[in-house]
C-alpha cells in the first residue's frame, strides 16, 4: 500500500477494483466531484458519485464510515468517538486489505471491514471507557470483533 496523502489506494490484481480508504470529509470534499460532504447524506453522495465516476470503491472514513461502489451504499453503525485516535485508520487499511487478500470482493470487505474495525472500537470502550484507545489495542481487538459480527450474523 503506498500512501498518497489521506488516501489509500489498495489495488486487487483479481478483480481489478481499488479502495480508496481513510479519506477525511475535509479532503473528500476537495474531490473532483459537486458535492461537499458536509453531513451524513452529503457524504453518501460525495462517495457514491465519487466511485461511480472513478469506477472504484470508495471507503470514506468518519463517525458513519461509507463504503460505496458504482451500484451500492453501505454506510456503517459501528464505531464510536474513542476511535479518533491516531493509527486507526491505518488499522482499517489493514483489516480491509486482509479481507480482499482472503478473496472478498472490494466492497465487501470495505464493508465488513468497517464494520468490524467499528466494533473493535465499541467492544473496547464497553470494557475501558470512552478514552484512552490506541490503534494497537483496536488492532488486538478485530479477532474478537470478528467472532461477535459472526455470532450476529446466525
Amino acid at each position: 500500500v503506498r500512501s498518497m496523502g489521506d488516501i489509500y489506494p489498495i489495488h486487487h490484481s483479481g478483480n481489478k477494483q481499488s479502495v480508496l480508504s481513510d479519506c477525511s470529509p475535509a479532503l473528500a470534499a476537495a474531490l473532483p466531484i459537486n458535492a461537499k460532504p458536509e453531513n451524513d447524506n452529503g457524504r453518501i453522495v460525495a462517495a457514491a458519485r465519487f466511485a461511480d465516476a472513478y469506477h472504484c470503491v470508495v471507503l470514506l472514513k468518519g463517525a458513519r464510515t461509507v463504503v460505496a461502489d458504482q451500484s451500492r451504499v453501505y454506510v456503517n453503525e459501528t464505531g464510536n468517538p474513542s476511535m479518533a485516535t491516531a493509527g486507526s485508520g491505518d488499522v482499517l487499511t489493514g483489516a480491509v486489505a486482509a479481507l480482499m487478500a482472503q478473496g472478498m470482493t472490494a466492497f465487501d470487505a470495505a464493508a465488513l471491514g468497517a464494520h468490524v474495525h467499528g466494533q473493535a472500537g465499541d467492544l473496547w470502550s464497553q470494557k475501558h471507557g470512552k478514552a484512552g484507545l490506541t490503534a494497537i489495542a483496536l488492532a488486538n481487538g478485530l479477532p474478537d470483533a470478528i467472532n461477535a459480527t459472526r455470532h450476529q450474523a446466525t
